[in-house]
């Protein structure tokens, strides 16, 4: 075959494949438009992925909430969370997918729901909304007690649980191992942790809080008091972050 022949030759394959590909765009487009929820398939979810609609949002929740299948459920679940994530849009899908966590009897449904909440928290973690400092009110020695004081607050509502996640056997708790907290935003509350000190010797104390925003988002913050007990005084070392 002559150069002559070859090069239009290329040109006119080219042209004939572009030609496909933009007829599949709109074989796809069309028959987008024409699918009802309950009628969508894996195959149809897997071309939105590759060409999402501006209204894929709207689209994949209505096939969630209407498609009889529940592996194309899952899966429009994924696709919906996939796409979000590519356009930075997660914020705007977030409370359906902790509705579908919370009500859906299905059970794939729901573990799906549940996985793409983690893998969306995972890019996108949350601020973080809460504090909490630790500090000793009382004596540091043998056979004397002592309170450790958490100073907790929220930058919203939120309920809280805080306690103290175990003890050395010569530490006596008095009180009760945890307290839940109803946090209203801005505001600091303070908890208290009665203990005996009963043999000399080096503690750690450490101290766990959560707190709850809803069913599904928490925050979890692990601190701890690091303290030397003496037969007639004691050290408060460090109170570690």
């Amino acid at each position: 075959m002559s150069k002559k022949v070859y090069i239009p030759l290329i040109i006119v394959v080219t042209v004939a494949v572009a030609a496909m590909v933009v007829l599949g765009v709109l074989e796809w487009t069309g028959d987008k438009k024409a699918k009802a929820p309950d009628e969508v398939d894996v195959e149809y979810l897997e071309q939105m992925q590759l060409n999402p609609p501006e209204d894929y949002i709207q689209e994949l929740m209505s096939i969630v909430e209407n498609n009889k299948d529940p592996y194309t459920r899952e899966r429009a679940i994924f696709a919906l969370t996939d796409i979000a994530i590519r356009k930075y849009e997660t914020e705007k899908i977030i409370d359906f997918l902790k509705d579908v966590a919370v009500a859906e009897e299905e059970d794939n449904v729901r573990t799906a729901a549940y996985a793409n909440i983690d893998l969306t928290r995972e890019i996108y973690p949350l601020e973080k909304k809460t504090s909490l400092e630790l500090a000793i009110s009382g004596h540091v020695k043998k056979n004397s007690n002592m309170k450790l004081v958490a100073t907790i607050s929220s930058k919203v509502d939120a309920q809280a649980v805080i306690g103290i996640d175990y003890l050395h056997t010569n530490i006596e708790l008095l009180s009760l191992p945890y307290h839940k907290v109803d946090l209203k935003a801005d505001e600091t509350q303070k908890v208290e942790f009665d203990l005996r000190l009963k043999e000399t010797g080096e503690y750690f104390i450490p101290v766990t809080l959560i707190l709850s925003f809803d069913r599904i988002d928490h925050e979890t913050i692990e601190d701890e008091v690091h303290i030397i007990v003496g037969e007639f005084g004691g050290k408060i070392l460090s109170y570690e972050d």
